[in-house]
């Protein structure tokens, strides 16, 4: 940060303006909704620092520098007086951490300067005006006229604030009146709607309500949807969904209430714009139980005509279009998305029942698939069978519905992950995102494709927009990380999944990867610990057990490692599943031999994990090798 910008902070006056805070600069001084708030001399720099930044990455260099320019201090106050600023600033999330980097200040900045006539507190517009005739019918003339210049300054300044009132009521009244969103602010979440008797929940229909609309909308061209992995922990009673909706940054919320009594159903919708919790658009319906996709159809007709007036006939068909006519297959299919990340296996017993009572519903195939597909990419049994499912169920959704970008994803995957067939998977990626492009496990399949391929800049922005979609996904923070360190960025990496860690502590995937940052940056002995970690919640995978011996062959600890990995072989614990992480481990302790017969096994399995080998720092002293060249060459790259 230069002399000039730190000099300007101490000599320029100004006031700003940010959400319900007012920033006064030269008085030093912090207003939140008209009153003042306790703030620390530090974190009211560091506050000053960011706001007239605005938009800007601000180092932390640049802010130590800023706050202590004539000490040395540690970090840590940085980062406590961070953590002091956001306790402060409440529930507005205004300030972004950018890992590896610094801060940077995302809220809407208005610059309030030239206060000469402190005016007083102005009243509303009716009685003000009823205060204007009283105060001319008892003031003589002369002191009229010595009050003019002021009484014209107050006239003037009454005029302008009415005239801006007066606009404001009329923007809202036509905003409310075309239920438009500005094209800036057409990103939403739509939250588990709540039940109108605390003591009839239905949570899987509750859930699944949110989760159809959203499918629906993510259709809508140039709206920034929220996945429904993200939504689901908003489904507390109490929750209040401005908060829900400040903390998944969108700029409109949607929460429901739904009610089923015997043959009847009530649904109550609002549309909320996030920043002033103004209602942008109401509806409630009370009806047969039979006619909950009529209210659905109603539901996302309203809201996508919120978002975008002006819909393609493309996407109201999309929009209109029902997953499926049978109201016993839909409750079949919102229970599997219920149990879904919960319990993968329950969830595909109802996604199957959900198809056999409608060999039609698409939704439900591709649902299907994608959990075949995940068993095929993790399952430490060999892959083929999964992947086979995967493949049946992701082409007859989409023989029945050529348009579900989800179930291209999960066609993707498989031939990616599966074929080896890189060139269809990306143009199945390309489909499925072009179709839904708020679909995260699109984004994390393409990025993982394109490491393959060795595009790491573009595999970066897949993965940085599956966070964007869902900030608090696992997937998506552990994917990212791993394309952060795929692009030299290691410590920003290893930063990010810490972050990671403190959304989902004790996640052994983010511990795994910490450990692998700290392998590539040459500190095999931080990566012991990182794999010590992640072992405490997972003492017997087979995959960290070798990676660990790894860790313990670049540290130096050779026979240490060596006795792991004979145990875990002489145990027949490792399985195809670990084979990569094997060989890696054999590759330190400098059996190449070994290491090959590893990769041999992973190819003979056709194991996802093997295609690591073209991008992981762990396989670099092998590249020249024959062997290498011609395993490559047999996977199609």
């Amino acid at each position: 940060m230069s002399e000039n910008f730190l000099e300007l902070m101490s000599s320029e006056p100004a006031t700003y303006a940010f959400g319900p805070f007012v920033l006064d600069r030269s008085q030093r001084l912090l207003l939140r909704d008209g009153a003042e708030v306790d703030l620390t001399p530090k974190a009211l720099d560091l506050l000053t620092v960011l706001v007239e930044n605005e938009g800007r990455v601000v180092t932390k260099d640049e802010l130590m520098t800023a706050l202590w320019p004539d000490t040395a201090v540690e970090e840590s106050n940085l980062t406590f007086q961070m953590s002091y600023l956001r306790k402060v600033l409440g529930g507005e999330r205004l300030v972004t951490t950018i890992p590896g980097r610094g801060y940077q200040f995302t809220g809407r900045v208005q610059r309030v300067d030239a206060r000469p006539v402190p005016l007083e507190p102005l009243q509303p517009l009716v009685e003000m005006s009823e205060t204007i005739v009283e105060s001319e019918e008892r003031t003589t003339i002369t002191v009229a006229e010595r009050d003019a210049p002021r009484r014209l300054l107050i006239g003037a300044a009454a005029l302008l604030v009415a005239a801006v009132i007066l606009a404001a009521v009329a923007a809202v009244i036509v905003q409310m009146q075309r239920a438009a969103v500005a094209p800036g602010e057409r990103s939403i979440a739509i939250l588990p709607f709540k039940p109108i008797v605390a003591t009839q929940r239905d949570e899987a229909l509750e859930l699944g309500m949110a989760d159809t609309l959203i499918t629906r909308l993510s259709h809508v061209p140039g709206v920034t949807i929220r996945p429904t992995s993200a939504v689901r922990r908003y489904s507390a009673l109490d929750q209040d969904p401005l908060e829900a909706g400040r903390a998944l940054e969108v700029a409109s919320v949607l929460e429901g209430t739904i009610q089923r009594s015997g043959e009847r159903m009530r649904v109550n919708v609002r549309l909320l714009r996030t920043t002033d919790g103004q209602t942008l658009w109401a509806d409630q319906f009370d009806q047969p139980a039979a006619g909950l996709f009529a209210v659905q159809d109603r539901v996302a007709d309203s809201v996508a005509r919120a978002l975008v007036p002006a819909l393609s006939g493309r996407a109201q068909q999309r929009v209109a279009k029902r997953t499926t006519a049978d109201l016993k297959a839909y409750d079949l299919y919102v229970k599997g998305s219920y149990w879904k990340d919960r319990d993968p296996n329950r969830a595909l017993d109802f996604f199957q029942q959900a198809t056999a009572r409608d060999p039609r519903f698409a939704a439900a195939y591709a649902a299907t698939a994608e959990i075949w597909m995940f068993r095929g990419r993790y399952s430490n049994s060999p892959p083929g069978e999964q992947f086979e499912h995967a493949r049946a169920a992701a082409v007859k959704a989409i023989e029945l519905d050529p348009e579900l970008g989800e179930a291209h994803a999960s066609l993707a995957a498989v031939y990616g992950d599966w074929d080896w067939a890189w060139d269809r998977a990306e143009t199945e990626y390309r489909r499925a995102l072009s179709l839904n492009p708020n679909w995260v496990p699109a984004h994390i399949g393409y990025a993982n494709l394109l490491l393959v391929r060795r595009r790491f800049n573009a595999a970066l922005q897949h993965t940085q927009r599956a966070v964007e979609l869902d900030p608090t996904s696992p997937h998506a923070g552990i994917a990212h990380g791993i394309t952060l360190r795929c692009t030299g960025r290691i410590d920003d990496s290893i930063a990010h999944l810490q972050e990671v860690l403190q959304v989902h502590p004790g996640l052994v995937p983010a511990y795994l990867h910490i450990g692998q940052g700290h392998l590539a940056a040459g500190r095999p002995a931080e990566a012991v610990a990182a794999y010590d970690l992640a072992m405490a919640n997972r003492a017997d995978s087979q995959q960290l057990g070798s990676l660990r011996a790894l860790a313990l062959a670049r540290a130096g600890r050779r026979e240490e490692a060596k006795q792991v990995l004979q145990k875990l072989e002489a145990e027949g614990r490792a399985g195809a599943a670990a084979s990569v992480n094997l060989a890696s481990a054999w590759l330190a302790l400098g059996d190449r031999d070994r290491a090959f017969q590893w990769l041999d096994r992973a190819y003979q399995e056709r194991l996802y994990l093997l295609r690591v080998i073209l991008w992981a720092h762990t396989f670099d002293e092998i590249r020249t090798d024959p062997r290498y060249r011609e395993l490559v060459r047999k996977m199609g790259l």
